[in-house]
């Protein structure tokens, strides 16, 4: 959203949200190479982050979409659960953060959310 006057706003719709893994234990070490469980070995030269990256963002379904929550279930059995803030302050955000939440309360249990938001 940008806005135009006091009251005026225009939007610009820069599309689909893509999720992408932390970066950790269960991404990549400091020194670039993989330990994900989803890698599938590519080229032998040392790959960018930006590259890393992009081999391993998933796209989202729509956030009414079922698949959209199944998509987290494999974070389920985790004790606590981090959702990344790249795009934070967008509606996207809002909503996938909202939409995760659900799932993950509804489906799996969780009792707690916390956030650092506005």
């Amino acid at each position: 959203m940008t806005r135009i006057t006091e009251d005026s706003f225009e939007e610009q719709n820069l599309g689909a949200v893509t999720f992408v893994p932390l970066i950790g234990a269960h991404g990549w070490p400091e020194d670039g190479s993989r330990s994900a469980s989803n890698h599938t070995p590519g080229a032998s030269r040392k790959q960018t982050l930006p590259e890393m990256i992009a081999e391993a963002a998933e796209p989202l379904p729509a956030f009414d979409d079922p698949a959209f929550g199944r998509l987290f279930d494999r974070f389920a059995d985790r004790r606590v659960l981090l959702l990344g803030e790249a795009s934070h302050g967008t509606s996207e955000f809002y909503q996938a953060r909202a939409a995760i939440t659900r799932h993950l309360v509804e489906h799996h249990g969780f009792t707690i959310v916390a956030v650092e938001a506005d």
